[in-house]
């Protein structure tokens, strides 16, 4: 085989191992994606696993009622607020017809 022959073969064989690792990247981006402590402990359901996914599931419930409550007390607090200007500015105007 002559020089620029064995060239032109290494040439070739550095474009496809970066088009491999491209495609690699790839494939790993979308695994990690995908990828969950939830998905492992279905693939493969040991006791410990399954106990771990229950105790995040039932964080994770209790997390969601107390952002709930807090919702629904800030609507509360913002209710308050809008009330508590329209009586002062009620109570501004009341004074302002007076004089």
């Amino acid at each position: 085989m002559e020089a620029s022959q064995k060239r032109n073969t290494s040439v070739h064989t550095i474009q496809i191992r970066m088009n491999l690792r491209k495609i690699l990247d790839f494939v790993k981006v979308i695994v990690f994606h995908y990828w969950s402590f939830e998905l492992t402990a279905k693939l493969l359901p040991l006791k410990a696993r399954r106990t771990k996914l229950t105790a995040r599931r039932e964080r994770a419930l209790a997390i969601k009622g107390i952002n709930d409550n807090f919702r629904k007390m800030r609507k509360v607090l913002l209710l308050t607020r809008v009330i508590r200007t329209f009586i002062q500015r009620d109570s501004k105007d009341e004074d302002f017809s007076e004089k």
